[in-house]
């Protein structure tokens, strides 16, 4: 017989859309607890804990425990796989910028194109989320290729995220051209550090010192606290920015906003589809055996990894460095924000149409 904990997890699993849904309706018109979770903090600066980075840290180390060390890279030949996949990423963000930028410039005004482009440029240009982890853990993903994206696009996110940037600066109009200054990303180097590389790294040592026998009996448990956590990060993330939303609308700014971030998060699912299709030798993917499995096959659990990860971007860290380097351009955060809202529906629904294959 089933234990309550696993049919809890099942039902909210069938029902993650909705309950994702609800979770931004709550975040419009009732974000106080929402704002709450985001100020709580006991040590100030980007390294100081908080709340916010808590829930963040034990997403990324429940997701670590799911991480068969054996699977990692253990040679050079190895880690063409995500070296691969992260050049794929980079060159569809620098090409969806591009055209984005292109393709209003003509007609919109200045300001406009500042706000549109610079802002799905700031999204386009951060490293992987790390509920990215989380959402291939739902799906039964490839734990070990999510890692791989995750930490490769972290340590690389410098340079990616300046070759972004200065994509984007470049093709502003006149009146607004910006220049990309790389020391401003130093200062997030501490976050990513703290909060994303080391909760991963911790949580795959832990599996490895725990045995996987242990980690596998409370599978289920790590899922529904993953699950959980992911809708009070989306509410939280959603009360920042859907109130002021609804306040003050501007239908071409919102309308421009929404076909750009839509744009990309569909624009890169399918990449990542042609990526793991296109790289499925280099990759070692195998057909699946005619037996039955518990999980989706290798071909469709690697494609649902690098999926996630091509789609999912850490917009914690591009609300910092809109916050700090263009304090002056709050209609950055609405992009940022939408996408984060939009990538979320899309790993939902990955996650969903994974579910009905398996």
């Amino acid at each position: 017989m089933a234990s309550a904990s696993l049919i809890l997890y099942r039902m909210a699993h069938r029902n993650l859309i909705w309950l994702l849904l609800s979770a931004y309706l709550l975040g419009a018109f009732a974000p106080g607890a929402g704002i709450w979770i985001r100020q709580v903090e006991l040590e100030d600066g980007v390294v100081g804990l908080s709340l916010l980075k808590a829930l963040l840290a034990l997403l990324l180390f429940n997701a670590g425990l799911g991480v068969d060390p054996n699977r990692l890279p253990r040679t050079i030949g190895q880690l063409a796989r995500p070296t691969g996949a992260l050049g794929a990423s980079i060159l569809v963000s620098l090409a969806f910028v591009l055209a984005v930028g292109l393709a209003i410039r003509p007609w919109a005004p200045s300001e406009m194109v500042f706000a549109v482009l610079m802002g799905t440029a700031l999204v386009a240009a951060m490293p992987v989320a790390g509920s990215s982890m989380a959402w291939s853990q739902n799906a039964d993903g490839n734990l070990s290729l999510s890692l791989e994206m995750l930490l490769g696009s972290t340590l690389i996110s410098p340079l990616s995220a300046s070759l972004v940037l200065a994509c984007a600066s470049a093709v502003l109009p006149m009146s607004t051209e910006w220049g990309w200054d790389w020391s401003i990303f130093s200062g997030v180097a501490p976050f990513l550090l703290l909060w994303v590389i080391l909760p991963s790294i911790c949580g795959v040592a832990t599996r490895a010192l725990a045995g996987a026998e242990r980690i596998e009996r409370i599978k289920v448990y790590l899922k529904l606290t993953n699950m959980i956590n992911l809708l009070v990060l989306n509410y939280s993330n959603a009360s920042l920015c859907l109130p002021q939303m609804f306040d003050n609308p501007s239908g071409p700014l919102l309308g421009l906003i929404g076909i750009a971030t839509v744009g990309l998060c569909l624009t890169m699912v399918v990449s990542a589809a042609v990526t793991a299709r296109l790289m499925g030798p280099l990759m070692g993917i195998q057909e699946a055996r005619h037996e039955k499995t518990e999980g989706p096959p290798e071909r469709q659990a690697d494609r649902i990894a690098l999926m996630l990860a091509f789609a999912m971007r850490n917009n914690g860290v591009a609300l910092v460095l809109a916050s700090s380097v263009l304090p002056g351009h709050g209609e950055l955060l609405l992009s940022i924000i939408a996408y984060n809202l939009i990538q979320h529906l899309a790993a939902a629904t990955i996650d969903r149409l994974s579910l009905s294959r398996v």
